[in-house]
């Protein structure tokens, strides 16, 4: 009998010491957000009129247009909830569930995502992506007790951070304006941006149906950041478009990256222009 209360007690510290250490690593992204947060420029309440939409390519506008932000406010930040499905190899047969949440704001350029994956019935890996300061990182921590993942400190983790910010203008229509994106035409329903920050730039293409919502966005991406990495295929799909605080955008989308579908994703709710944080704080 005494070997069952030892086994308990075993079992009890480990999970306080789980605990802790998930405790531990979610006060640190909600300091990171806080940070982010309070870099924000305080910028007024501008309003997206007509004058702005001058000079861009015609999809884009129409994009704007159907988006609904023409004559509302900027979309400065918001705070985004979300339900994902996860592969981490090509050869895994079941998704993994997953919860997750972020901060993203538009001056100067940043996002902060923390999710939370289930990988068996007491199994959990946290993980927080992280785009500031023109830098990129990702760190990914099996029941929040040790880093699998620490990437950063790279040129290609800073060019591939950039270019998930460009792919997540799909939540964030009016981020198209910002000084530091700039468009090229390429036909009737898509257009390139060119995003360049801090000494880095990076490129992708954004393409539209008919009725002018957003489709997808494509770039040459960094999958891996090892010395001989190589940009490869990265897609992102709208799967579905609703209207949230105000805004038509995608709300379900799935990513591939070199011909793997690896990520499914579902926009839980929104939050613009938020003046105080519901994610850290």
């Amino acid at each position: 009998m005494k070997y069952i209360y030892i086994l308990g007690g075993l079992i009890l510290v480990f999970m306080f010491v789980v605990y802790y250490f998930t405790y531990s690593f979610n006060e640190m992204v909600d300091r990171e957000v806080d940070a982010a947060f309070d870099a924000q420029a305080a910028d007024e309440a501008k309003i997206l009129n007509e004058d702005m939409l001058v000079g861009l390519p015609a999809p884009i506008e129409k994009w704007l247009r159907v988006a609904g932000v023409v004559g509302k406010p900027l979309l400065r930040n918001g705070y985004l909830k979300q339900q994902a499905w996860m592969k981490l190899d090509e050869k895994q047969a079941d998704w993994y569930d997953a919860r997750a949440e972020q901060f993203t704001g538009m001056n100067p350029p940043v996002f902060i995502w923390k999710v939370n994956m289930k990988m068996y019935p007491l199994v959990s890996v946290v993980g927080r992506d992280i785009y500031a300061d023109g830098t990129g990182a990702m760190l990914i921590k099996p029941l929040g007790l040790f880093a699998a993942v620490d990437e950063q400190g790279s040129d290609k983790i800073d060019e591939a951070a950039m270019h998930r910010f460009l792919a997540e203008l799909a939540w964030f229509p009016s981020g198209v304006l910002n000084e530091y994106i700039s468009w090229e035409a390429i036909d009737e329903t898509s257009a390139r941006a060119t995003m360049e920050y801090k000494g880095i730039k990076a490129s992708g293409v954004f393409s539209f149906d008919e009725a002018g919502d957003l489709k997808g966005f494509s770039a040459m991406r960094y999958r891996e950041l090892d010395a001989d990495a190589v940009r490869k295929t990265w897609v992102v799909e709208v799967v579905n478009t609703s209207e949230m605080d105000g805004v038509r955008l995608a709300s379900e989308m799935t990513l591939t990256a070199d011909g793997f579908l690896w990520l499914k994703l579902k926009l839980l709710d929104v939050e613009y222009n938020v003046d105080q944080l519901p994610m850290g704080g």
